[in-house]
């Protein structure tokens, strides 16, 4: 992709929505904190799209606010997957129903 490639050569479909917003007043501020590399990182991509990141943002948020979800799926895995795969690896303990079963147990696993 070259610098003179622009959104509107990439993805059409967002010709009507980013019309849309250009043409919307801004009358607030978002501030968020981000790690310094992933903003670098992002704002060369949405430069070589030829946006801001400030619009890339924006636009985001008005695909949620259109879609009422978000524009992807998120991946990697999920708390109850890595709950599973703890449990299924022996790293979960067995239930006690006492005091003293736990004591014993911990004393046991303190043992190997």
């Amino acid at each position: 992709m070259n610098n003179s490639t622009c959104l509107y050569d990439i993805a059409p479909q967002y010709d009507k929505m980013l019309a849309e917003m250009i043409t919307m007043t801004k009358d607030t501020t978002l501030t968020i904190r981000l790690n310094k590399e992933i903003k670098s990182q992002a704002a060369k991509v949405a430069a070589g799209m030829g946006i801001d990141l400030a619009t890339a943002i924006n636009m985001f948020l008005v695909q949620i606010i259109k879609t009422d979800r978000l524009p992807f799926v998120p991946t990697g895995e999920s708390e109850l997957d890595q709950s599973l795969n703890d449990e299924n690896a022996g790293r979960v303990s067995k239930p006690f129903n006492n005091a003293s079963s736990l004591l014993d147990g911990a004393l046991r696993d303190k043992s190997k």
